[in-house]
């Protein structure tokens, strides 16, 4: 660690540091510091994306480019869950709401609230009871290709909807959603 001089009292401060321990002036940082933070901001930015579970193309070893729905067909038939029962799993114990349904293909019915696009561009619909400011809601993300499902539904519609549930990050959320 280096020290160098705090400009504004002439007191001793490490070279990493952002500003002077003993006056407080705020201390310039070196263009290697500036360069540090901005990959570390990078870094975090593709932690979260990766977080959100790759909701982008996926790419194959012959460079094409295949939406997450065809790169993995449902294995397993829709289980049919109620859209109440699902709300109330997830608000009551999360750990064992996923033990119940994460990585499973559901079916649920319930009343479409919002439509829109995430932080990737991905379409999705959320939908719930129809109860008014409901938390948790099931968000429901289309695959690429199959965006003309959301753009044809209408807040207040009765619609199943089925997926694979990734877990709760916030709402519920389903993946590679179909409307039925």
């Amino acid at each position: 660690m280096a020290l160098k001089q705090c400009p504004e009292c002439g007191g001793e401060v490490s070279s990493s540091a952002a500003s002077c321990p003993k006056c407080g002036k705020a201390l310039k940082l070196s263009n290697g510091k500036k360069f540090g933070i901005g990959c570390g901001g990078l870094l975090l930015f593709g932690m979260v994306l990766s977080a959100l579970g790759g909701k982008g193309a996926s790419s194959t070893s012959a460079g094409t480019s295949l939406s997450a729905a065809a790169a993995r067909a449902p294995a397993q038939p829709a289980v049919e869950v109620g859209i109440r029962e699902l709300l109330t799993a997830y608000k009551g114990n999360e750990v064992s709401a996923d033990a119940r349904f994460k990585d499973k293909v559901i079916s649920v019915a319930g009343v479409v609230d919002k439509i829109g696009k995430d932080i990737v561009d991905s379409a999705y619909v959320t939908v719930g009871t129809g109860e008014a400011f409901e938390i948790p809601v099931v968000q429901c993300t289309f695959a690429r290709g199959n965006e003309a499902a959301a753009g044809a539904l209408q807040p207040g519609q009765r619609v199943v909807v089925s997926g694979y549930v990734k877990g709760k990050m916030m709402n519920i959320q389903l993946s590679d959603c179909q409307v039925r």
